[in-house]
């Protein structure tokens, strides 16, 4: 059976003020959902500060957690978010699944 891959965007609006509860939340959900690690750090986790470093990694968090994907057998290939130039989000900050993962989840 072949898949079909789609593309979805999504603009949002962050106010200034919800930005530190996004990160905090996001946060949070890293932790419980386990550390990333990387392979030259000899499979020490990434804190949570240092992983979730703004609002677009944080976002990014989120939807990769969203249990509503999983539960639909959503696969997500890739998850991009950057801020809004000229209706279309950049990829600055984009993760990528691949076979053979650089971050590694427990």
């Amino acid at each position: 059976m072949t898949a079909t891959e789609y593309t979805i965007e999504i603009a949002i609006s962050l106010e200034q003020n919800s930005e530190l509860n996004l990160i905090e939340l996001a946060r949070r959900v890293y932790q419980r959902r386990g550390a990333a690690t990387l392979p030259n750090r000899k499979r020490k986790p990434i804190r949570s500060d240092e992983f979730i470093d703004g609002p677009e990694t944080a976002l990014i968090e989120l939807a990769e957690a969203n249990p509503l994907f999983e539960q639909a057998g959503v696969h997500l290939k890739r998850v991009g978010c950057g801020p809004s130039s000229g209706g279309r989000a950049s990829q600055s900050h984009a993760r990528q699944k691949s076979a053979a993962p650089d971050i590694y989840r427990r």
